[in-house]
């Protein structure tokens, strides 16, 4: 492992091409993997994917910074815990991955306050939208007294501010 990183640090575009070709192999290999266990009847538990998540808060947190080589940790220390924390999120990112694969209808699903937040009952308690309005010969009619004449001036606006 240690001849690659020495390889990467001479060949910084080569190995900056390998990892961004690989994390696309990997996330593609993911979803389809997520959907082939979906195909096969195997449905993936929330709980799965919510202990990856804490597995991918806790490498982060603990990922060592360059401030701890030499002066907390040693060279070899730190390059174990560095490349430990590295399996632990791509690890955890390929499964989060096959999660999502395997419910691909999660992928933008809002679950419980944002479902509460939106409301399916007016606010207003004269909407528009929610009033079911006469036709217009019915409302036509209405503008006229029982002898077919137009009503008066005032008894008309009422009725078109109703």
């Amino acid at each position: 492992m240690k001849k690659l990183s020495v390889w990467a640090k001479d060949h910084k575009w080569s190995a900056r091409f390998i990892i961004v070709a690989s994390f696309i192999v990997v996330n593609i290999l993911g979803v389809i993997t997520g959907g082939l266990l979906s195909s096969l009847g195997i449905s993936i538990p929330i709980a799965v994917m919510l202990f990856f998540a804490c597995a991918y808060g806790a490498a982060f947190i603990a990922y060592p910074s360059r401030s701890l080589k030499g002066k907390k940790l040693n060279a070899t220390a730190f390059y174990i815990r560095q490349k430990s924390c590295d399996l632990i999120l791509v690890s955890s990112t390929f499964c989060m991955i096959v999660y999502f694969g395997n419910h691909p209808d999660r992928l933008f699903q809002y679950e419980g306050v944002f479902n509460t937040a939106m409301a399916s009952t007016p606010l207003l308690p004269k909407d528009s939208t929610v009033k079911a309005y006469k036709s217009i010969a019915d409302f036509s009619a209405s503008m006229k007294d029982e002898n077919g004449k137009p009503l008066k001036w005032k008894e008309r606006k009422k009725l078109l501010k109703e």
